[in-house]
C-alpha cells in the first residue's frame, strides 16, 4: 500500500516542489476500513477473518438420494426386508407448496431430497438411489434389504469448519467464492485496504467550465502514485461578504459576484464534500482570503508566482467539521 513517489527527470523546480510537498501529506501505508460483506468484492482483504459460528448449522445431504431414518434399518436384510409404505418426493411436495419440514416422518418414510440440503428430523442418513440396499421396484412399498449406518451420505454440522477457525488469510484478494465462505461463517463486515477517496478543489476566479491546469496537473500526479479515486470539483475563492454588499449597494460597475463563492455557500461546500472525501487538497492563489476560511490545514497552491514557495498542505476530509 505504500505509494512510490515517481519524479520525472528533468522537472522544473517549482514543479518539483509541487511532487515532494503533495507526497509527504498524502495517506500512506496500510490505510483500512470496515465495510459490509457486500461491498468487499475485490478488495484486499486486511487481516484474518475467524468464524463466527460453525458451518454447516445442520446435517445436509452430501449428494442427491432418499433420506431415512437409519435406525430402523438395523434390521433390514435381504431376507427380511424393511417395507416403507411412505415415501415423498422433495419436489413434488414444493410444487404442491408443502413444506418437506412439515411431513409426518416418525413413521418409517423416504423422502428424495436434492445435494447439500438441511435433513429434516429424524432422517439422518442418504442412500443413493442405484445403492443396492434400496428397492424402488414395488409400486406399493420401498424396500431397503441391508443396514444402512447413521450419517451415511450426510454432510455434519460442524465439519467444514468451526466458530473460531482462520477461513481467510491476511491480504487474501476477496473473490465471489470466498464471500461465499465468509457468508456461511457468519461474518457481516471486514476490514480490507482502503482507497482513499481524494478531492482536489479547483479554486480559481476565471476558470470556466475547464479545470485549471494545476489542478488537472495534481490529479495526473496522484494517480501516478496510485491514489485512483481523485475527483476535481470547482468552487470560487470566497467572498469578502462585507465589502461586496457595500460594493453592490454602491452599483459598482465591475462588480462580477461570479468570481466568487458567498461565505455561506463556501462554507455549505466543504460540509457537503468532507462527508464524502478522505483528504481535501485545493488549488488556489495563496494571497486568497478564501484559501484561508480560518482552516488553515487546508492545502494551498499558487498559481500566481512559480518562483514562490509553494504552501501545500492536506488534511483528512473528516477533520474540517471540527475547525
Amino acid at each position: 500500500m505504500q505509494k512510490k513517489l515517481t519524479i520525472p527527470d528533468n522537472l522544473p523546480n517549482h514543479l518539483t516542489d509541487i511532487f515532494y510537498r503533495i507526497n509527504i501529506s498524502l495517506p500512506k501505508g496500510d490505510l483500512k476500513e470496515t465495510v459490509k460483506l457486500d461491498e468487499a468484492i475485490n478488495q484486499l482483504n486486511a487481516s484474518e477473518v475467524y468464524a463466527v459460528q460453525d458451518y454447516p448449522l445442520h446435517n445436509l445431504s452430501e449428494y442427491a438420494g432418499w433420506a431415512i431414518n437409519s435406525e430402523i434399518t438395523q434390521t433390514a436384510s435381504i431376507e427380511s426386508p424393511l417395507f416403507i409404505a411412505n415415501w415423498y418426493y422433495w419436489g413434488q411436495q414444493l410444487y404442491r407448496s408443502i413444506n418437506p419440514y412439515k411431513l409426518d416422518l416418525k413413521t418409517p418414510s423416504l423422502l428424495e431430497i436434492p445435494a447439500y440440503t438441511k435433513l429434516p428430523e429424524p432422517l439422518d442418513s442418504v442412500i443413493p438411489e442405484q445403492d443396492e440396499r434400496l428397492d424402488l421396484s414395488d409400486t406399493d412399498a420401498k424396500k431397503i434389504t441391508g443396514p444402512i449406518s447413521a450419517m451415511y451420505g450426510v454432510i455434519p454440522k460442524g465439519s467444514i469448519f468451526k466458530q473460531g477457525d482462520v477461513i481467510l488469510k491476511k491480504d487474501e484478494r476477496l473473490t465471489p467464492e470466498k464471500l461465499i465462505i465468509l457468508r456461511r461463517a457468519g461474518i457481516k463486515e471486514l476490514t480490507i485496504y482502503k482507497k482513499p477517496k481524494i478531492l482536489i478543489v479547483s479554486m480559481y476566479s476565471f476558470d470556466k467550465e475547464e479545470m485549471s491546469e494545476e489542478s488537472l496537473y495534481v490529479k495526473d500526479v496522484l494517480i501516478t502514485w496510485g491514489y485512483e479515486q481523485v475527483e476535481i470539483k470547482s468552487l470560487k475563492p470566497e467572498r469578502y461578504d462585507a465589502a461586496f454588499n457595500s460594493l453592490k449597494k454602491d452599483n459598482n460597475s465591475a462588480l462580477d459576484e461570479s468570481l466568487t463563492t458567498s461565505r455561506d455557500d463556501y462554507i455549505k461546500f466543504f460540509e457537503e464534500q468532507t462527508m464524502n472525501f478522505d483528504v481535501i487538497l485545493c488549488c488556489t492563489y495563496q494571497n486568497s482570503r478564501s484559501a484561508l476560511f480560518q482552516l488553515e490545514k487546508l492545502p494551498i497552491f499558487d498559481q500566481s508566482s512559480m518562483s514562490a514557495a509553494l504552501n501545500t498542505r492536506c488534511m483528512p476530509g473528516n477533520e474540517i467539521k471540527g475547525l
